[in-house]
């Protein structure tokens, strides 16, 4: 896939992370993005990361618990219809 960007940290370091989807939650009026830091070339399997994000700032920042259900729901149901329209 490779859609690699830098973006921001909570403590404002700059990452470089592979983007694997990016949604919105029009409930909480927030992004999100799914993404990788794809540190481990070795691993067969990448950990895949959901965190806000502020599209002006391009900061990522941790999700609060209370949100975690409604932001989890809304991945799978991205996922899904992405996974579709490949089908």
């Amino acid at each position: 896939m490779e859609n690699f960007v830098i973006v921001k940290d909570e403590d404002n370091n700059d990452i470089k992370i592979e983007v694997i989807l990016s949604f919105g939650v029009e409930k909480l009026n927030k992004n999100y993005i799914a993404y990788t830091l794809n540190d481990d070339e070795n691993a067969p399997a990448a950990a895949v990361f959901i965190s806000e994000i502020d599209p002006i700032t391009n900061k990522i920042m941790s999700i609060p618990p209370e949100q975690r259900d409604v932001v989890i729901s809304a991945y799978q149901i991205a996922k899904r219809e992405i996974l579709k329209d490949e089908q």
